[in-house]
């Protein structure tokens, strides 16, 4: 029977020898929704930095781009606006071009544009990158319009429900990363068990190394939520972790410890 339950490795996997012998001999598949566990907490707070973010720049930045914004009628596939066009939409800071209105057929594409966006008098054509520009039929459009005001209170919804709507994708692919980077680091854990003579077969050391990564991930997301830049993020965290994991392949090769 297992000595911890899920939440205590969110603490203990710092330093207890005791966790790690617990989890190498005892624990089972419980150990994968503790992972999953760790990452729904952890982006809890990822979230609401991206919402505090996103609702900062709606107030601070986004007026100056959306005042921008004619009013935009689509009937029957046919555009028509407000404003005389060619009509361009620039970023406020960099004041380079953002998008064209155009519905006197002078701009036909976005080769050799600066711009990301181009609607026509029936067509909108936007980049993807650099190599490739989506093209969309306006013809099957009945009747549709926006304007500055329109655009406004759609950034508001946006920002209160981006959060909700992105978190359960941000776990699972998270989920998906950290567990193949267990996997690899399990099989890495093979020659620490082999050198330490510990007598543990893969499963354990996935169990082992998927404990092991709660400091690098709890230590990773308090740095980010700092905004703090850490250099070779990536290789020092991949360092922390092969210290760790060789902790807890030593640890199962002791008398088991209360700490």
């Amino acid at each position: 029977m297992r000595k911890y339950n899920l939440l205590q490795p969110l603490f203990l996997s710092f330093y207890s020898k005791s966790l790690y012998q617990d989890v190498g001999k005892r624990w089972s598949s419980t150990t994968f929704l503790y992972l999953l566990l760790l990452l729904a907490l952890v982006w809890i707070p990822a979230m609401f930095k991206l919402q505090q973010e996103f609702s900062r720049w709606i107030q601070q930045e986004a007026p100056a781009l959306v005042s921008q914004i004619p009013t935009i009628t689509i009937t029957n596939g046919e555009v028509t606006t407000d404003v005389e066009t060619p009509y361009f939409i620039r970023e406020p800071e960099k004041d380079t071009v953002l998008a064209i209105i155009d519905l006197t057929g002078e701009y036909t594409s976005l080769d050799d544009s600066e711009a990301r966006m181009l609607l026509t008098k029936d067509t909108f054509f936007m980049k993807k990158d650099e190599r490739e520009t989506r093209t969309y039929d306006l013809s099957g459009i009945e009747k549709f319009a926006v304007d500055e005001n329109r655009v406004a209170g759609w950034l508001e919804l946006l920002a209160t429900w981006l959060p909700v709507l992105l978190y359960p994708f941000a776990v699972l692919f998270s989920f998906l990363f950290r567990l193949v980077q267990a996997l690899l680091y399990a099989a890495i854990g093979l020659l620490f068990a082999k050198a330490l003579k510990a007598p543990l077969g893969y499963a354990a050391l996935l169990r082992l190394a998927i404990v092991a990564i709660t400091p690098v991930i709890l230590l990773s997301t308090a740095a980010e939520l700092a905004g703090v830049t850490i250099p070779s993020r990536w290789l020092l965290a991949f360092v922390v972790a092969m210290i760790y994991l060789f902790f807890a392949v030593k640890a199962t090769t002791e008398p088991e410890s209360e700490f």
